[in-house]
């Protein structure tokens, strides 16, 4: 989990952290969820 996160979701991954600019993958590039968690 990332400090300062916005949102952590649960999936069949891990954690997921939302956070403002910083991070791995930036969401907006994103076209669906599952297409986010593929690039996680």
């Amino acid at each position: 989990m990332a400090g300062g996160a916005l949102m952590v979701m649960d999936t069949s991954l891990g954690k997921l952290s939302v956070t403002l600019d910083r991070g791995d993958v930036q969401v907006k590039t994103a076209s669906n969820i599952n297409a986010l968690l593929e690039r996680v």
